[in-house]
């Protein structure tokens, strides 16, 4: 996961871009195309870790489930 420091357990500078971009109402496939642009990572790691943080928000109850 890009989106997490292993070592540290804290928010990468690229997780804390995708968490503010998806509490600002961001759908997620944008976020994900974002993240494929910005750091040339393939689509299926970027939505793995976006999905991720998406079902961290909703177990969170700040986001609603759709």
């Amino acid at each position: 996961m890009l989106l997490r420091d292993e070592r540290s357990g804290q928010l990468t500078p690229t997780g804390a871009r995708v968490l503010r971009d998806l509490l600002n109402g961001e759908e997620p496939e944008r976020v994900t195309e974002k993240l494929v642009i910005a750091y040339r990572v393939d689509r299926r790691t970027a939505a793995d870790d976006v999905n991720a943080v998406l079902e961290k928000l909703h177990a969170a109850r700040l986001v609603d489930a759709e």
